[in-house]
């Protein structure tokens, strides 16, 4: 189910939007020493993340990213010796909560506000043009996809990428092929940006809703069984929500907070909810054996870390 949100930055800090999880099985497109090749400036143009911080020649991380899958001890920071070049802003409510502390580690060079990741390519918007693009996980073949201006943009259950053009451009609601053909017009236009459904592995359909929505007592995400209404649904986790993902048995969910977003790590109960990260990040998504996510306090790049390192 797709619900349309009426207001540019509803209840957000940032732009509010639900980047679903898309969970592909199989590898993370990575060179098998669980480092992205994609590190280099070679990859120019790659709207959604910056490379300089994991040299390719880099073989272990502190979230079991090390080449043959050995796991060493979290110790927190950037995969590679790299340093964060923007800000770090700890929302007071935040001040002195507990980490999970992963290793993380810069993936693509280009600012955006939203990546989706299949096996083969990387996706995202470019702030620069606001045209989506792809790029190979090793860095190499990036492509142009749309001409459209895009303000959202999500890789769907289908393996298909939706997307919703800018308000200037009537926000309409398209599909296409990740190779940018067959676009379909689904009929629809957006005021804003629509939200998507996110299955969860015990079958129940998790969602976002704010306290101005029907059927919604509190914002927060929501869960209800698949094919039922939206306003059927029993709130989950009460918070004001950015965007979020499903992985495995967890919520990962970016929070609006008082001055900025932050990650945490939420049981699908609702239950411990835990910071993961410093790092102020949006729009989760997971792939193979990693979340990616863009990193707010370096320039709205994206980054990754390794799943089991979270799930500690």
């Amino acid at each position: 189910m797709k619900k349309v949100l009426t207001l540019l930055c509803v209840l957000a800090m940032a732009t509010a939007v639900l980047t679903a999880c898309n969970t592909e099985s199989g590898g993370s497109g990575t060179d098998g020493s669980g480092v992205l090749n994609s590190a280099t400036s070679n990859s120019s143009g790659t709207g959604d993340g910056t490379g300089d911080g994991t040299a390719s020649g880099n073989s272990g991380t502190g979230d079991g990213t090390a080449s043959g899958g050995q796991d060493t001890p979290n110790s927190g920071g950037i995969a590679g010796g790299g340093e964060i070049s923007g800000e770090i802003i700890v929302a007071p409510e935040d001040e002195g909560q507990p980490t999970i502390n992963p290793t993380i580690e810069k993936v693509l060079p280009v600012s955006t506000l939203y990546v989706a990741v299949d096996n083969d390519y990387i996706y995202y918007i470019s702030d620069s043009d606001e045209h989506i693009y792809r790029v190979k996980h090793d860095g190499s073949g990036e492509e142009k996809l749309t001409d459209d201006k895009v303000s959202w943009m999500r890789l769907n259950e289908s393996g298909k990428l939706d997307y919703a053009t800018n308000i200037e451009s009537g926000g309409k609601y398209y599909t296409m092929n990740t190779d940018g053909t067959g676009k379909v017009d689904n009929n629809r236009q957006l005021i804003d940006y629509y939200v998507d459904d996110v299955t969860g592995p015990d079958g129940m359909v998790y969602y976002f809703m704010t306290e101005f929505e029907q059927g919604a007592t509190k914002s927060g995400i929501y869960k209800r069984n698949a094919g039922a209404e939206e306003s059927t649904g029993t709130l989950v986790y009460e918070g004001n929500i950015h965007s979020f993902c499903i992985m495995d048995n967890y919520i990962i969910a970016s929070l609006n907070r008082s001055q900025s977003q932050a990650l945490f790590r939420i049981n699908l109960d609702g239950s411990n909810a835990k910071k993961i990260t410093e790092y102020n990040g949006v729009s989760p998504v997971v792939n193979g054996d990693y979340v990616y996510f863009v990193n707010q306090s370096d320039g709205y790049t994206v980054y990754r870390m390794n799943k089991a390192a979270v799930e500690k």
